[in-house]
């Protein structure tokens, strides 16, 4: 009943994460573009506060909790929006990005 080389792969495959990050991922495959205020603001807050990155930490801006959220980085990524998924799209189709996929 000691450990095995079995469950030594059997562990390493088991990943708690999975589940969170797949809603986070779905999340995002629903509404992939960056035009929608709402969408992006739903996106930014739960990505930030799930991997404990929110996006406030250390900004400077004259905005504060939901406002901040609203009219600043919801209007910023609007405003870069189309430019933005005109370069994720040109990523369709990798299984892995690599710092040469980034020109």
């Amino acid at each position: 009943m000691g450990i095995s080389l079995e469950k030594i792969k059997k562990a390493q495959e088991l990943n708690f994460w999975n589940f969170g990050n797949q809603v986070l991922y779905d999340m995002c495959q629903k509404a992939p573009k960056h035009t929608s205020e709402t969408e992006i603001v739903g996106k930014v807050w739960l990505i930030g506060r799930s991997y404990a990155a929110a996006i406030e930490r250390g900004a400077n801006s004259p905005y504060t909790g939901d406002q901040f959220y609203r009219f600043d980085v919801a209007q910023k990524i609007k405003a870069a929006g189309v430019e933005l998924d005109n370069k994720i799209e040109c990523l369709e189709g990798f299984s892995r990005i690599t710092e040469d996929l980034l020109e």
